[in-house]
């Protein structure tokens, strides 16, 4: 757990989509994690410059998909509307479902090619971060 934080790998494309992102709203980071360790691995990504806010599973005392935790994210946010937000994530049970049950969209970031043969419907997907501006754009 104390060691956790301090390798940090970024996902191809990842800096370059939150970039491209950051210019047109604000970028949280969601979590079902703990507050230090997202906090350091934040720090240590070299993404920390683009992102606003960190909401954590732990301190919500609820974790996604629960709606709870949407909730309390959302007020971290500085100018939050259902219409203007996207959450993207890797885990149809927990990102997807989540926005779903919360109302807004999401965007499943699937580089494996998986079948969604589950109840999570994401409003787009993209295979490859580098895709994601231009889709969520589109």
């Amino acid at each position: 757990m104390e060691s956790l934080p301090d390798t940090v790998v970024l996902v191809d494309g990842a800096r370059e989509a939150c970039e491209a992102l950051s210019t047109f709203g604000e970028i949280g980071i969601i979590t079902n994690g703990i507050q230090q360790v997202q906090n350091r691995r934040i720090a240590n990504s070299g993404l920390a410059d683009l992102v606003t806010f960190v909401a954590t599973s732990e301190e919500c005392g609820h974790a996604k998909p629960d709606v709870r935790f949407f909730e309390y994210s959302v007020r971290m946010a500085r100018a939050f509307t259902r219409p203007g937000t996207v959450v993207i994530g890797d885990r149809l049970d927990a990102d997807v479902l989540g926005a779903n049950r919360f109302g807004i969209d999401s965007c499943w970031f699937n580089p494996h090619g998986l079948e969604n043969a589950g109840p999570a419907l994401p409003t787009h997907e993209v295979d490859c971060l580098r895709r994601l501006p231009a889709q969520l754009a589109g």
